[in-house]
């Protein structure tokens, strides 16, 4: 279970789910397609995937442990 603060700022690099987004982007040129919201997560950026935003934000969200 996660357990991380509403507050708490969060990457998608540091996601479990963000090796799978990464390979369906080295598969499909151009961000802008249905495929860049095909992450478990949700509310990922395929463009700054080290930008943080709030885990209230990317609720599903799973840190790699």
């Amino acid at each position: 279970m996660n357990v991380i603060d509403k507050d708490e700022r969060v990457v998608c690099t540091d996601c479990v789910n963000w090796d799978k987004l990464k390979k369906k982007l080295e598969n499909y040129f151009s961000c802008n397609t249905a495929l860049c919201f095909r992450c478990e997560c949700f509310e990922c950026s395929c463009y700054d995937p080290t930008s943080t935003r709030r885990f209230e934000t990317r609720p599903l969200f799973i840190k790699k442990s």
